[in-house]
């Protein structure tokens, strides 16, 4: 707004209204400032209340936190330990298989050496040596006879 030297009609100036104004001026001003501090003061106060709250719910949430890794460091011991005793189980029986593996596997070997051992025992004694004789002196002929899953050698005179 421009303001000038010209006075309006029916409205004069006078150095006492001039003064009060200036007064009235400093008077708002003060007013206004005071006002700004306690705003300020009440807008501080505010963001201090939010700022706390804000601190325990973050501590609270940090409490949550520590929970939840505790949990999960148990459910985790707890797995790891189901774990180990079902592999020690696992081990155990793969254990127990071999050893009954290794044991069929000796009869095995053994009953092997035993056939060998018949076989050679008929060629070294022959079938005079052994009372077994074929008509005429010839050596027996050998028939095989399947009993389940075994199969027998019988001599036939």
């Amino acid at each position: 707004m421009i303001s000038s030297n010209v006075s309006k009609p029916g409205y004069r100036r006078t150095e006492s209204t001039h003064s009060s104004n200036k007064s009235e001026y400093t008077y708002n001003s003060e007013c206004t400032k005071l006002e700004e501090g306690s705003l300020a003061t009440s807008l501080t106060l505010k963001l201090q209340k939010c700022l706390a709250e804000l601190e325990q719910e973050k501590q609270l949430l940090r409490i949550k936190l520590q929970n939840k890794e505790e949990q999960f460091e148990r459910a985790r011991a707890r797995d790891d330990t189901e774990f180990k005793k079902a592999r020690g189980a696992e081990l155990e029986y793969e254990s127990l298989k071999r050893q009954e593996l290794e044991s069929e596997n000796k009869k095995l070997k053994h009953n092997l050496v035993e056939m060998r051992q018949s076989l050679l025992g008929d060629a070294v004694t022959g079938p005079r040596r052994s009372g077994l004789q074929g008509p005429f002196g010839a050596p027996p002929v050998r028939s095989w006879k399947f009993i389940g899953r075994r199969c027998r050698s019988f001599a036939h005179s």
